[in-house]
């Protein structure tokens, strides 16, 4: 919206959005197998064979996470003779993302350093926290941070008085937000997921001697 007094134009606004993002990828749930040939000479024939040199699966990898966006702004432009002037400030707060199932974590070279450990998932290599740990941010793993304030300033010259030629310059601070399907990778390490791989193994029980067989 915008407002005239005088030689004064303010503009003020603002928005909301909730974003979120639910997918499932199986890059390697599915099993992959690379046969080399060591069993017949031939990788064909190990193909064949049943035998299969190297074995790899894992457990599907989710993406769920749930982010809110917002931001409001005011500004003014003041026209003085053939110069206007234009101001503002853009409220521009980060709001954690969230992850509902909980598949984020945090590292910390400190704590790593003095071999602490997660009290939620104790097995966990010193230096990570998880949700329910002390210090931990909720579901999100990082803070919100809302005092964020980013200012522009531009100006127009109108040169010769008549709308023809002027002469026009800017600056000012802005940020985006990374895309949330980076986060994929976040919700897909240990101990939210299991890859378990194998080496000479047969298609018969590509499982066999995991421990759990």
């Amino acid at each position: 919206s915008s407002v005239v007094r005088g030689i004064h134009q303010l503009g003020f606004g603002g928005f909301y959005l909730r974003g979120g993002a639910t997918t499932v990828s199986n890059a390697w749930s599915i099993g992959s197998q690379v046969f080399t040939g060591q069993f017949t000479g031939v990788a064909m024939g190990d193909f064949f064979a049943g035998r299969t040199g190297a074995y790899r699966q894992a457990n599907p990898n989710p993406l769920n996470v749930e982010q809110n966006f917002a931001g409001a702004y005011v500004q003014d432009s003041w026209r003085i003779s053939d110069i206007t002037l234009s101001f503002g400030v853009k409220w521009n707060p980060f709001i954690a993302m969230s992850f509902p199932g909980g598949d984020i974590y945090n590292f910390d070279l400190d704590r790593f350093y003095a071999g602490t450990r997660s009290t939620v998932i104790p097995n966990a290599p010193p230096g990570f926290t998880y949700p329910g740990d002390a210090g931990f941010a909720g579901k999100s793993g990082v803070n919100s941070r809302y005092n964020i304030w980013d200012p522009r300033v531009g100006f127009a010259w109108d040169l010769g008085g008549d709308g023809r030629t002027a002469v026009r310059g800017s600056a000012g601070i802005a940020r985006d937000f990374i895309k949330m399907d980076l986060h994929q990778n976040t919700s897909s390490v240990s101990p939210f997921r299991l890859t378990v791989q194998q080496a000479a193994i047969s298609f018969d029980n590509p499982w066999a001697g995991y421990g759990f067989n």
